[in-house]
């Protein structure tokens, strides 16, 4: 087990410790929320954070914001997938002593209930994403995973929903979905993400849609469930009105290939970019001019509330906590999920109108500034902490 513990001056008394609990290695919605509590945690209100799990790039970050880490592999291996972990987890964990453990992630939520029952340590799990499986259809899945993530995760939520005073659904919808878990709503806190509020370039809107190409910019894990081919395929009706366009789409996955397979086939390459994954997302976020998330299944959506706070006009499906995040036709548009022509019609709609995207990236701003502040979700989740400890 590697253990990096920078040291790092802090202000106030850093007695009290929380250890969160996220196993992976890449830097996506979970691991900048998780890296943004942490920074919080440390350096605003004087406790000391460790996460335990990360390998590659997400490692990094921690420790470029001189965050205690404590690896479980070099290399991403999903939990439960690893027993080595679990053990290793629980060696940790005993060895560490946290007052409370912050745990994120369908696995890590089970296995910590499990660990925080065993050595009387109070758990905070945080649910982010939707994985109950229903008929909806929402993916295609085999036998395996049906009775797995259907039938044997259910039965372990539903016995260690008896191991905690609170949980954490980053959003309604969320909250809806646990529930169905036997966790009582009692039990349960809906808080969503937040973002640092700081003074940031701010997306300017010209009027000038007649002399350059729009740019429509999406960020995301390139998966089916993130409706990547709903983006290309609103791209593809749009080139088929005569439309002039640039979509860039930033983040890497198991479908990239086959999507800029998908871009070739139909002769989209002028028109449709794939950047991998990239650091600089909000240099990218500054030439865009309307940010899209066409995900067919959405817990929250931190990508969508960062743009925002850049003064983007944002369209999002009406998947889980998206459409609690954008009013529509205040600060944005909603439409319906796996329908790539009425999200190319709303699409038509902002890049005809520069006006119209000014007043949709200043009500954004608002939006994030009032809603989805850092100080609103620590206040909130610290107020758990006092409860616990």
């Amino acid at each position: 087990m590697n253990v990096d513990e920078p040291n790092m001056h802090r202000c106030r008394d850093s007695s009290i410790k929380i250890l969160h609990v996220d196993v992976n290695g890449w830097v996506y919605g979970v691991q900048k929320y998780v890296i943004n509590f942490c920074r919080e945690l440390n350096k605003v209100h004087g406790y000391r954070a460790i996460v335990v799990g990360p390998c590659g790039e997400y490692l990094n970050k921690l420790k470029k914001e001189n965050i205690t880490v404590i690896s479980l592999n070099k290399r991403w291996v999903k939990i439960d997938k690893d027993p080595k972990a679990w053990v290793k987890l629980y060696q940790i964990i005993r060895k560490e002593k946290p007052d409370i453990i912050h745990s994120h992630g369908t696995k890590e939520n089970i296995i910590c209930k499990i660990i925080g029952k065993s050595l009387n340590i109070p758990v905070v799990p945080v649910y982010h994403c939707i994985y109950k499986l229903t008929g909806s259809g929402d993916m295609l899945i085999g036998l395996k995973r049906k009775i797995y993530e259907g039938v044997f995760l259910d039965i372990l939520e539903n016995v260690t929903a008896l191991f905690t005073v609170k949980n954490i659904a980053v959003s309604n919808s969320i909250n809806s979905n646990i529930m169905g878990f036997g966790i009582p709503e009692e039990k349960i806190e809906v808080i969503p993400p937040g973002i640092e509020i700081i003074d940031l370039r701010v997306k300017k809107h010209g009027s000038n849609f007649n002399n350059r190409r729009i740019r429509i910019t999406s960020i995301s894990r390139i998966e089916k469930e993130k409706g990547i081919l709903d983006i290309i395929e609103a791209g593809k009706i749009l080139r088929g009105r005569n439309q002039s366009f640039e979509m860039i789409i930033v983040g890497g996955g198991s479908f990239l290939r086959e999507c800029g397979e998908i871009v070739h086939k139909n002769g989209l390459g002028a028109e449709i970019k794939f950047l991998g994954y990239r650091e600089n997302v909000n240099e990218i976020l500054l030439e865009s001019d309307i940010f899209v998330s066409a995900s067919h299944s959405e817990g929250f959506g931190l990508n969508v509330i960062e743009a925002m706070w850049m003064g983007i006009p944002v369209i999002v499906s009406n998947a889980g906590g998206l459409r609690e995040i954008v009013e529509e036709s205040k600060n944005g548009f909603i439409y319906e999920r796996k329908n790539p022509n009425q999200l190319a019609d709303k699409l038509l709609v902002l890049m005809r109108n520069a006006d119209l995207r000014i007043k949709y990236g200043r009500k954004a701003r608002e939006r994030v500034h009032g809603q989805f502040s850092n100080e609103k979700m620590m206040s909130k989740i610290l107020q758990i902490y006092e409860e616990l400890l």
